[in-house]
C-alpha cells in the first residue's frame, strides 16, 4: 500500500505564544507532518520552555525570533500583544 505524504510535510513553522491554544495548534501541525523550528514566549517563562521541550523545538527570545527560518509564524498571543508581535516579525 502506498502511503500519501502527510498534508503539511515540509512546512517549517515558528510558534509565537506557546500557551494552551498555541501549543495545541502546534501539536496539530506536527501531527500532520510540519516541523516546529522555534518557540517564542515570554522571556524566562517556564511554561514556554516546557512547551518548547514538548514540541521538540528550541526557544527563541523575543529579540531573535524574527530570524527563525520558517515558512509560517503561528501567532497565538493575547489580542493586546498582536501588534507588538507583528511589528517584531
Amino acid at each position: 500500500m502506498n502511503r500519501a505524504e502527510p498534508p503539511l510535510a515540509g512546512l517549517r513553522f515558528l510558534l509565537v505564544g506557546p500557551g494552551r491554544v498555541g501549543e495545541r495548534l502546534a501539536a496539530w501541525a506536527l501531527a500532520r507532518g510540519a516541523t516546529c523550528v522555534a518557540v517564542a514566549g515570554r522571556a524566562g517563562s517556564k511554561g514556554a520552555r516546557d512547551a518548547a521541550a514538548r514540541l521538540g523545538a528550541p526557544m527563541a527570545s523575543a529579540s531573535d525570533y524574527e530570524g527563525a527560518s520558517a515558512d509560517l509564524a503561528l501567532i497565538a498571543v493575547p489580542d493586546a500583544a498582536i501588534s507588538d508581535v507583528a511589528r517584531r516579525l
